[in-house]
């Protein structure tokens, strides 16, 4: 049987994207090549081994988005890409993926027009991270996304995005924002928190915060609550600060203001290291002021957390509704200080406890089998277009 050909375009593939394209890789009726615009070095080390991934000659350039309605910004990059038409004309897909509404999908669209194959576009990008772009952005966006025969969204939130631009309801296939929750489950069941959390030199219970210390993560609104909080509850509980990044030395300096002492800056963690840090926690918190999704809060609800989330986030517009999130994740606006404050107060409380069981049940539903049936949906409709 003759396979078909299927070109995916994005800039790199990580860790917790490298699952669903194995699997569309092991599917004998699909020839998958990966167009890349950044370097095989910058994407996962076993992605590199595993998949057919392609270097397309391409600028990448810095890229900044102004997000005014919560004071932050994001700095992405920006692909212009050199030889992608070139490389695709070769190829000869009959069926282009193209992930993102910039200069890359443009010039998949030509692309696909050329050779009179159907384009899919996939995006991650909700309503609330949206508010930043450009008049041009927007007009990109205006033209490519009508242009489009099928379209992946990262999550629900994602898909309302895209529908506000005219996507069919039936053009838009969801995919799953996940990371191996069996994985990250594992890794805190082998240890015994009493003894870790005795180790490690804790208090009281331990609210814990992963990601890079970039401004739109919101961590400077967190110490501003924290410090709001009675000192009799501060005092007797931990706080655990993950990651590293341009606003580091400015959060331990605000925490040094305050006078936090029991808040701890622990620096950037991976793999089993922040397995132990979620093993040793009681709550989770999530104050990003700018995220489209948030896979920090997918692992720690598979490592057995209750979740305080940001409004501003996709995965508490799409978990935060579940009947099941009731006392696991709540949701919170991070600029309401008061409110913010009052939050962080209660969950200070030695009688709030949470069984894993019910997080494990609310992010249980996130897996990527949701996202490589969806992928496989769009190539199949794609084909018989």
């Amino acid at each position: 049987m003759q396979q078909a050909r299927i070109a995916v375009l994005t800039n790199v593939i990580l860790d917790y994207r490298r699952p669903i394209f194995e699997a569309l890789q092991g599917n004998k009726s699909l020839y998958l090549r990966i167009f890349l615009s950044s370097p095989l070095s910058e994407s996962d080390r076993l992605a590199q081994i595993n998949l057919p991934m392609f270097y397309s000659k391409a600028f990448n350039l810095r890229f900044r988005t102004f997000h005014k309605h919560v004071d932050s910004e994001q700095v992405e990059k920006l692909a212009v890409p050199i030889s992608l038409i070139w490389d695709l004309l070769d190829f000869k897909p009959q069926v282009i993926i193209s992930g993102e509404f910039g200069l890359r999908s443009l010039v998949a669209y030509v692309a696909s027009r050329i050779m009179c194959v159907p384009l899919a576009l996939w995006s991650e990008e909700i309503e609330q991270s949206a508010m930043g772009i450009t008049i041009i952005q927007r007009s990109l966006r205006n033209f490519l996304i009508p242009k489009a025969s099928f379209f992946l969204a990262w999550g629900h939130p994602a898909a309302s995005y895209l529908r506000t631009f005219g996507a069919h309801e039936n053009t838009v296939i969801c995919c799953a924002q996940a990371v191996d929750n069996a994985i990250w489950r594992g890794r805190v069941e082998s240890y015994d928190k009493a003894h870790l959390v005795a180790d490690m030199g804790l208090t009281g219970k331990v609210f814990l915060l992963v990601g890079r210390h970039v401004k739109r993560k919101g961590f400077d609104y967190f110490l501003r609550a924290w410090a709001e909080v009675p000192n009799h509850l501060r005092a007797n509980n931990s706080v655990l600060m993950v990651g590293d990044g341009d606003e580091s030395l400015r959060l331990r300096a605000l925490a040094e203001t305050l006078r936090l002492s029991e808040v701890r800056f622990v620096g950037a963690k991976h793999g089993e290291e922040l397995g132990k840090l979620y093993a040793a926690a009681d709550v989770f918190v999530f104050p990003s002021l700018v995220d489209v999704w948030g896979l920090v809060v997918n692992e720690a609800l598979a490592c057995g957390l209750p979740v305080l989330a940001s409004r501003y986030a996709g995965v508490s517009q799409e978990l935060g509704q579940v009947e099941r999130a009731v006392g696991v994740l709540e949701v919170f606006d991070p600029l309401d200080i008061v409110g913010f404050t009052s939050l962080l107060s209660k969950w200070c409380q030695n009688d709030i406890r949470v069984d894993p069981k019910h997080a494990h049940a609310l992010v249980e539903r996130l897996h990527f089998n949701v996202t490589i049936a969806a992928f496989n949906d769009v190539i199949n409709r794609c084909l018989t277009k």
